[in-house]
């Protein structure tokens, strides 16, 4: 029932549903905490799910709580060099980029794009990796590292023309 309701949750929030959609995922959170109790790794998976959509309707300060605790959940269970891991440091970075907070995204966002590419190798389909390469970028350019953030966004390219010429 719990994964039912973040499927439900992350389909009403990729259709524009933001509030429907944040209020099942935090529904399945609340299940899965009476379930499993707060340190389980579902538990910190599910923290993340509503966390772009919090981003899209401007609850900054919630997207970053969510964002926080799921990082703290999930690195209890997952390596530091792990998918899951450089995942949560991902959407954080993302939250703290949105607020503009560059540099401390900046140190969350790069770690995570290192772990995403060596975890998933170059020329991998992943739009993880392109969106978190992206958000980088961007990161580096608000910092007015102008050409580092040129070069990051050219590879960017070129990993995702690669994967679209693979499809």
């Amino acid at each position: 029932m719990v994964e039912a309701r973040a499927v439900r949750g992350r389909a009403l929030g990729d259709v524009g549903r933001l509030v429907e959609g944040i209020g099942e995922l935090q529904a399945a959170r609340d299940d899965a905490l009476q379930l499993f109790g707060n340190n389980s790794p579902l538990v910190g998976t599910l923290q993340q799910n509503p966390v772009a959509y919090l981003v899209d309707l401007g609850e900054l300060a919630a997207a970053e709580l969510n964002a926080r605790e799921s990082v703290r959940t999930v690195k209890l269970h997952a390596q530091a060099e792990s998918f899951s891991h450089a995942g949560t440091l991902a959407s954080l970075g993302a939250v703290l980029l949105a607020q503009r907070r560059a540099d401390e995204a900046l140190a969350l966002l790069a770690p995570a794009a290192d772990t995403l590419a060596r975890v998933l190798g170059p020329g991998h389909d992943a739009a993880l990796l392109v969106r978190t390469q992206q958000a980088l970028a961007l990161a580096l350019a608000l910092l007015g590292r102008l050409d580092e953030a040129g070069q990051l966004l050219a590879s960017s390219d070129a990993l995702f023309a690669g994967a679209a010429g693979a499809s």
